[in-house]
């Protein structure tokens, strides 16, 4: 008695009996190719696609996934508040083959991209003359983790002002639900630390805001154009007062960006000497 596979053989003839043969056939796209045979039953042959065809299929694929990916990143962007002239700021885009100071800078924030996590506190502080790229590093670490992590921009004075708008009758949020934000976000970039009035209402702002962020773990980036420390009072101690800048150094690493201002040119300017 005959077994199925040999009727079936019988029948048809050898199952894959053709496989890898090859010849010349004329793709509607790409025009004559060699197709293989990937698998025969009898007199029936089926050949390999176009490789071509496979592979703009895959790249259209990859394209789509990329798009949807660079969609979801540029949602979380906007959400964090991110200004759409820093949204391509990422690591590959910052220049830094001028100098050795900016290589060494690059290299601290993207280690610090790669430190961050939800229970370890990390302050990093940028500081240094304006247009150095503080603010494109910072971006570029919040690329680095923001499909990971909660990311918030926001300039110290646009805190200060957010707390100082639940005063109002008006306002639909209290100082503690502001501070509880500022304190909940994973990571938390304040720019443009220094270039307020350093009030003591300010000092008491930013103390509450850092001091919170330190207590809860949450690693943050200041960004500022003034030095750390100077004989001049015109400096970070002074401006953030010394509760909060006592607070800072027991937990920032620091990187200073001790060049020329690159705004409005192509290439950075040669190192200059120190900020005053």
């Amino acid at each position: 008695m005959q077994s199925v596979g040999d009727v079936l053989k019988n029948y048809f003839g050898e199952i894959n009996a053709h496989v890898g043969e090859q010849k010349n056939i004329t793709c509607d796209s790409h025009g004559e190719r060699v197709a293989t045979v990937i698998a025969s039953f009898g007199k029936k042959r089926i050949y390999s696609s176009c490789s071509a065809c496979v592979e703009l299929e895959k790249q259209k694929e990859l394209d789509k996934e990329a798009r949807q990916r660079q969609a979801i990143v540029q949602k979380k962007l906007n959400a964090a508040g991110i200004p759409k002239f820093y949204a391509q700021k990422n690591f590959d885009a910052f220049d830094d083959s001028f100098n050795t100071e900016a290589r060494n800078a690059k290299k601290s924030f993207q280690a610090y991209a790669q430190f961050i996590n939800v229970d370890t506190c990390g302050f990093l502080v940028g500081y240094g003359a304006t247009g150095t790229g503080k603010t494109h590093l910072a971006i570029a670490v919040a690329h680095s983790v923001i499909t990971r992590y909660t990311v918030a921009y926001m300039m110290a004075s646009d805190i200060i002002r957010a707390i100082r708008e639940t005063w109002s009758r008006n306002s639909t949020k209290t100082e503690n639900q502001v501070l509880y934000e500022l304190a909940d976000v994973d990571l938390l970039i304040i720019d443009e630390v220094g270039v307020q009035f350093g009030t003591e209402s300010e000092q008491n702002h930013l103390f509450e805001v850092i001091n919170k962020r330190i207590l809860d773990l949450k690693t943050t980036i200041i960004l500022t154009n003034l030095v750390l420390d100077s004989g001049d009072g015109r400096n970070l101690r002074t401006f953030l007062g010394e509760r909060t800048y006592d607070r800072l150094k027991e937990v920032a690493t620091t990187v200073r960006f001790n060049w020329g201002s690159y705004r409005g040119t192509n290439k950075f300017t040669q190192p200059q000497g120190e900020m005053r």
